[in-house]
C-alpha cells in the first residue's frame, strides 16, 4: 500500500502500477496523518517524504499500521556536516524552503530524528558529500 498526498502523482503511481502488472500493490490519496490503512504493514518505505518524516502525528498514524518487526527505510536530503557538504548546505537549504510545503520543518542534519525516537537505533549511510541519507531499521 502507497500513500501519496497528490491525486497526479498518484495517477502517474497507479498508471506504473498497471503497466508493470503489480497485482499487489495499491496506491491510496491523502494526508499521511490521517489516511485510512487497511490492517497491518511488514515494511514502512520513506521516499523524499520530510514533511512525513518530520511529522510526529504522520509517523504515529503510519507506525501503528506497521508490524512489530517490521522493517523501515527512509531516504531523502540532509544538511551536511562535510567540509564539501556544507559549502552546498545554503544552496539546499533554498531548495528545500521552495519545494517543501510550509508545514514542514527545514532541514537539517539528522531529519530522521523523530523516526529514530519511535522505532530505536537505525543504521544510517551518507550519500553525495552527506547531503543525502538513507536509514534503515525494524520497529521494535
Amino acid at each position: 500500500m502507497g500513500v501519496e498526498i497528490s491525486p497526479d502523482l498518484a495517477a502517474i503511481a497507479r498508471k506504473r502500477i498497471e503497466q508493470e502488472e503489480w497485482n499487489n500493490v495499491r496506491v491510496a490519496v491523502g494526508p499521511a496523518q490521517t489516511i485510512a490503512l487497511p490492517g497491518k504493514f511488514d515494511g514502512l518505505l520513506l521516499f523524499a517524504a520530510h514533511e512525513v518524516l518530520t511529522s510526529p502525528e504522520a509517523l504515529d498514524h503510519l507506525l501503528a499500521h506497521l508490524k512489530n518487526g517490521g522493517r523501515i527505510v527512509a531516504f531523502g536530503a540532509k544538511l551536511s556536516n562535510s567540509r564539501r557538504g556544507k559549502l552546498l548546505n545554503p544552496l539546499l537549504r533554498l531548495l528545500t524552503q521552495t519545494l517543501l510545503p510550509a508545514s514542514s520543518a527545514p532541514v537539517d542534519a539528522h531529519p530522521w530524528r523523530l523516526l529514530e525516537d519511535r522505532s530505536g537505533k537505525l543504521l544510517m549511510e551518507e550519500r553525495i558529500a552527506g547531503l543525502l541519507y538513507l536509514v534503515s531499521g525494524r520497529l521494535g
